[in-house]
């Protein structure tokens, strides 16, 4: 597939970048009365919901499936905006950027009944975080003439390559579209839907140097259940002769809006 060799070669570019984006979490803590060191867990908890907006699956189309036979590949570049000037990214990053760009390679594959059954891989560019994840389509109305599509979707993914961080990301979704040809040969399909997430994260042992100290104090931040309910997104799926080209942008009212171009095979 012509495909192929674009996708590896995407994937490959940013393996060997710098880690410039690598999230530290060195700083997430403060010394109090009687130098005991107390961990920041309200900046923890925003920080790990920014990055499982980042770092989750996107949808990436509409509620229809592909079909009991169906198979569709892609790949997509995101980009996210940040709040740089936010304690917890001053804090996580060495750098102020104010975008966070992502590569996804997602595989969906049609099953009976109006199910799909789909996995993804995202990589955070210049850095060593990756988001691996699998999720679960119905469709339970599809495919009418006169009434849009709608489906549910549930999603799960971990986040992988940080010496500081564990997460766990858990979505569900509900989308309405509609398709319709243009000219016989190009299916548009818009669509919309709202998405609830659920981050769990947590840090691994972590150390910071007390002033004048050649030693580091070690510390853990507690696990955080963080909820992210007021999220929205909105695409737009083309198709011409089994190429898929697709536009999404994901709202968050929490903070951080990102938009994604998308570019795959159906079949």
């Amino acid at each position: 597939m012509r495909l192929t060799p674009i996708i590896i070669a995407l994937l490959l570019t940013p393996a060997v970048a710098s880690a410039q984006t690598d999230i530290r979490l060195g700083d997430f803590a403060a010394f109090g009365e009687g130098g005991i060191l107390i961990p920041d867990e309200d900046d923890f908890g925003l920080l790990a919901g920014d990055l499982g907006h980042v770092l989750g699956p996107k949808m990436l189309g509409p509620a229809d499936t592909s079909g009991a036979l169906g198979f569709d590949i892609g790949f997509a570049f995101s980009f996210s905006n940040i709040d740089e000037d936010s304690t917890r990214w001053q804090r996580a990053l060495e750098s102020g950027d104010s975008m966070l760009s992502t590569v996804q390679v997602q595989v969906r594959k049609g099953l009976p009944y109006s199910f799909e059954l789909g996995g993804s891989v995202t990589h955070l560019l210049d850095s060593g975080l990756w988001g691996v994840g699998m999720q679960l389509k119905w469709a339970f109305l599809e495919g009418y003439k006169s009434v849009p599509d709608l489906a549910l979707r549930a999603a799960i993914s971990t986040v992988l390559g940080s010496r500081d961080l564990s997460m766990f990301i858990s979505s569900i979704d509900l989308t309405v579209s509609k398709s319709f040809g243009v000219g016989g040969v190009l299916s548009l399909a818009p669509y919309a839907g709202y998405r609830t997430m659920i981050i769990r994260a947590s840090s691994f042992v972590l150390g910071t140097f007390p002033e004048g100290s050649p030693t580091p104090a070690k510390f853990v931040i507690p696990s955080q259940v963080v909820p992210r309910f007021k999220r929205f997104f909105l695409g737009m799926r083309m198709i011409a002769v089994h190429t898929v080209v697709a536009f999404e942008a994901m709202i968050d009212f929490d903070g951080v809006q990102t938009f994604t171009t998308k570019i795959g095979a159906d079949f």
